[in-house]
């Protein structure tokens, strides 16, 4: 599900988890509300944040593990600290 709905790059590590997260969220959501519409527009809003920021993220790893210094003139670097994935990885999983 996460994978057909987000489409993440293989390099973000975050197929499987965010199918996952769509999946406790959206029971969440359907347990929640009577209304399939309503629910599945709350689960929407729930997620499209953590999902593009996650599909953000995993184009900038890509871009740097896949772009050589004689691409760019400089050293490669991931520029993302542990602590930023944490971070963006365990978003909205604190409930």
């Amino acid at each position: 599900m996460g994978d057909a709905a987000h489409a993440p790059l293989p390099t973000s590590g975050q197929v499987a988890c965010q199918a996952l997260e769509d999946a406790w969220h959206l029971v969440r959501v359907l347990e929640k509300y009577d209304d399939l519409e309503y629910a599945l527009t709350a689960f929407y809003q729930q997620r499209i944040d953590k999902t593009s920021a996650s599909q953000r993220v995993g184009r900038q790893v890509a871009q740097k593990i896949f772009t050589t210094a004689a691409d760019t003139n400089e050293t490669p670097a991931l520029g993302i600290s542990a602590q930023q994935l944490v971070t963006l990885w365990m978003q909205g999983l604190s409930n």
